[in-house]
């Protein structure tokens, strides 16, 4: 463990200000002192870098680690037990750093348990007077401080023993629900319990905080608190009292509004410079990128955590032809020295939105924002860091656009995993885009769709970066590309059929990920779990290192601790006959080879089965009478995905029985007639 003053001697660029410390993050290049550090609320060391560095990364840069940061653990308060004479049962510690409980000296047998303020709440119950029964010895102590009489049971949630109601036999009780799924699950069961016996049972919650203390410091007295349903609302509506909309767009195809899209791309391709430009035609109504008509003028809310407002955003925008008065700057907190984010930020930025009347916001980069306690690489705590942006653009109707980093995956991988960490970012968008350069001319960058939830995805755009004469870069657009997401980021030698394109996606998965091993294990044996926290980080799965890992023969050592002192080491050298090729039976056949035994087999087929299918030479479109159905997918699915009609290789679908064709959306047989 550190203290305040140790760490901040690790750090270069101190700086003490009123709000804080600041400092150079050690965990990227970084000239800007954009890494707060702060003393805990209890003890130890706070980090936020703003320009999105992970806490672990930060720690792990100075050779520490996150328990480090966690202070001396200590006792914050004691609560005694008592039984029904007063005498002392037991007493229970809450401990900080981390928060956990104890039992002094142990926690008895659940016969010996008794109620918390247990001789007060037997007083009540014969006075007639009201009992609230909380989780937690804290709400108790609350209450008390108000007069009124309260108690709970030693352990919290789910705790609750069948003799404790003996002693609330008679009672007035109103039994207050934590606001979490266990807290009223407890709450609803601890009023089954009672109900027998009490003389009425009111179950209630407390609409705002996470508990009854946090609903009284907020200022409301406990006739606020409301009544809890028997069950949680699961948000039910009849379809047929739903007033039905269509979608609006602040940009037709691409940006909707109300609701959530994403910009992403590598470092330095133009994805800042983009969304300016954006802001720009939104604040005059110009014309929009794909030549359709301008949508606004619009107010326009740009919060970004890397550029500076009077260097960089301001004569960005000015080159851009920006209406400076519709465009509203954010680049910090509730002060200079505090950081915008999402858990705090959100509020306000909705009432800025409201009383401007801003129809987009910008957030560059999304990373910035996040909460310290959301994990990027968990599906379910992405999702919850971006409800609030969700429910942003819901409540103000405008099209919050967020800017993101693709990870490391190579050419193959498919154009939607090469989201950063968790795929909830790209699953909470209803539109993204990627910005990468034009594989045809490295001069060129291409915007390009990777998902759309409310329309046919749009034509990917070409654009260049070009310069005033005073050196400020800006967007020139080129118009239309024909290049799709996955084509731009594949390049050239992109993999010429959906098969080739998985099976090649998986094997450089696998060959990046084996080199990312060698690499970090260059300098020593490492435990997994630490190189599975540095894979993340790097976009590689658990389950792609662990095959990886074979693939490069690294070597285990077990500790002479067991298992949580086992490392693994990279072999001094790889021999080149480790590279193997791929079972035959899983390989791709020739282009003119069909499966010849129908669905099933051809199923067999590709879940890798090693009997395989009987093939004969055929062509699918010259000879279809010779195969049935079965065949006949076979043959398309070995085919390029390319249109029949105009030989395009965007936005190309196969259709089976009864067409039996490849078709781009302008060309499918639904719709188009032609030959």
């Amino acid at each position: 463990m550190v203290e305040l003053d140790d760490f901040t001697t690790r750090l270069i660029g101190v700086r003490h200000m009123p709000s804080g410390i600041a400092a150079q993050c050690p965990a990227h290049h970084d000239q800007h002192a954009s890494l707060s550090v702060n003393a805990g609320e209890h003890g130890g060391v706070v980090v936020k870098c703003h320009a999105g560095c992970t806490a672990e990364s930060i720690v792990g840069a100075l050779g520490l680690g996150l328990s480090d940061l966690m202070g001396k653990p200590y006792v914050v308060e004691t609560y005694q037990y008592v039984t029904a004479e007063g005498v002392h049962a037991y007493l229970v510690e809450r401990w900080t750093n981390p928060k956990t409980f104890r039992c002094v000296p142990s926690l008895p047998v659940p016969a010996a348990r008794v109620l918390y303020n247990l001789p007060a709440v037997l007083w009540a119950v014969g006075a007639g007077q009201v009992v609230y029964v909380v989780e937690g010895e804290r709400d108790v102590n609350t209450l008390a401080g108000r007069g009124v009489v309260a108690t709970t049971n030693v352990g919290g949630a789910g705790k609750w023993l069948t003799h404790y109601s003996d002693w609330l036999t008679g009672g007035h009780l109103v039994i207050v629900a934590d606001n979490d799924a266990p807290g009223r699950d407890h709450a609803r069961a601890v009023a089954a319990a009672v109900k027998p016996v009490a003389a009425s049972v009111a179950l209630v919650h407390a609409p705002v905080g996470k508990d009854v203390t946090d609903f009284l410091s907020a200022g409301y007295d406990l006739d606020r608190l409301a009544p809890l349903p028997d069950l949680d609302d699961v948000g039910s509506y009849r379809a047929d009292r739903i007033r039905v909309k269509g979608v609006n767009w602040g940009w037709g195809g691409y940006v909707p509004l109300g609701k959530l899209s994403m910009i992403e791309g590598d470092p330095g391709d133009g994805k800042s410079l983009l969304t300016i430009d954006l802001a720009a035609r939104w604040s005059t109504g110009a014309t929009l990128p794909d030549g359709s008509n301008g949508a606004g003028p619009w107010p326009v809310i740009l919060v970004s955590a890397e550029d500076d407002m009077d260097d960089t955003i301001v004569p960005r925008l000015m080159a851009a032809g920006a209406r400076l008065d519709y465009v509203h700057l954010i680049t910090h907190g509730a002060s200079p020295d505090l950081p915008f984010d999402l858990v705090t930020g959100v509020p306000a930025l909705r009432a800025l939105a409201m009383a401007t009347g801003a129809r987009a916001i910008m957030l560059d980069p999304l990373s910035a924002f996040l909460g310290d306690g959301t994990d990027s690489h968990n599906d379910h705590s992405v999702r919850r860091a971006l409800q609030p942006l969700k429910s942003l653009a819901e409540s103000t109707g405008a099209a919050v656009l967020v800017v993101r980093h693709l990870n490391k995956g190579g050419q193959g991988t498919k154009a939607l995993y090469r989201s950063s960490g968790s795929i909830g970012f790209v699953g909470a968008a209803r539109a993204s885009f990627i910005v990468a350069p034009d594989p045809n001319d490295p001069a060129m960058r291409i915007l390009a769709c990777t998902k759309t939830n409310l329309a046919r995805k749009p034509s990917s755009l070409r654009y260049e970066i070009t310069t005033t004469e005073a050196g400020i870069p800006y967007v020139r657009w080129k118009g239309a590309a024909e290049l799709s997401a996955q084509m731009v980021l594949d390049g050239p030698d992109r993999p010429q059929s959906e098969a080739q394109e998985e099976t090649r996606s998986k094997k450089r998965q696998r060959d990046y990920a084996g080199q990312f091993l060698l690499n970090l294990l260059a300098d020593g044996p490492k435990d997994w779990k630490t190189i599975v926290e540095a894979g993340k980080e790097d976009g590689f799965s658990a389950r792609t290192l662990e095959r990886a890992r074979a693939d490069v023969g690294l070597i285990k050592e077990s500790g002479d601790r067991g298992q949580s002192t086992t490392c693994w080491r990279s072999p001094a050298l790889l021999a080149s006959s480790s590279e193997t090729d791929s079972p035959s039976h899983s390989a791709i056949p020739p282009k003119n080879e069909a499966l010849v035994l129908g669905p099933q087999k051809l199923a067999e087929w590709r879940n890798g089965s090693p009997n395989e299918p009987i093939r004969q030479t055929i062509d699918p479109v010259s000879e279809p009478a010779e195969i049935d159905d079965g065949d006949r997918e076979a043959a398309m699915f070995l085919k390029d995905l390319v249109c029949d009609v105009c030989q395009s290789e965007i936005n190309v679908s196969r259709y089976g029985h009864p067409w039996w064709v490849i078709r781009c959306e302008a060309h499918d047989p639904f719709d188009y007639e032609g030959q």
